[in-house]
């Protein structure tokens, strides 16, 4: 959950037995006030699921788990509020549907701007993806081949190749 967002709530049994029966616990995180939200804020992996899923954005891993520290995972925990808000904008802007392969999970190249820092995801090529990518001005090519292109916001896709990595600073 994010800090200072919410709690859960959950009630001390009655103290009689004609007492209300106590509330569930909250499942559904509360809606915020997201343009006050920095977008440095590191979120954890129940509450960038709850995010993802309610905007239509789907995921999916090779191990079908989402443990940080195994690489065959997609994990969400540690992402930035800025790249999930980033990957939604992209998603509104393109209308494509958005499959999520890789998060901050163990198995990606290190750094300052990385997966496992949270300004990083991978997203599945479709045809809709990549014409939508590729409507951005080409930034030439990545040391390791890959093909570059660059949002007005200053979105970085790199063309892999299974997948669009892309970072959100």
């Amino acid at each position: 959950m994010m800090a200072g967002a919410a709690a859960l709530i959950v009630m001390a049994p009655p103290a009689s037995a004609s007492a209300p029966k106590p509330l569930p616990a909250r499942t559904v995180p509360p809606r915020i006030d997201e343009t006050q939200v920095p977008d440095s804020l590191p979120l954890d992996e129940q509450y960038a699921k709850y995010v993802l899923r309610v905007n239509g954005i789907g995921w999916r891993s090779t191990g079908n788990c989402s443990d940080r520290t195994k690489h065959t995972c997609t994990s969400f925990e540690g992402l930035r509020w800025g790249t999930v808000k980033g990957l939604l904008d992209f998603a509104a802007e393109s209308g494509c549907e958005i499959t999520v392969t890789g998060g901050t999970e163990r198995g990606h190249a290190g750094g300052t701007y990385s997966h496992a820092n949270g300004y990083k995801l991978d997203i599945a090529p479709t045809p809709c993806v990549d014409r939508a990518i590729a409507r951005y001005p080409s930034e030439g090519r990545r040391g390791d081949g890959a093909a570059l292109y660059r949002a007005p916001d200053g979105t970085l896709f790199a063309r892999e190749s299974d997948h669009w990595d892309i970072l959100f600073r």
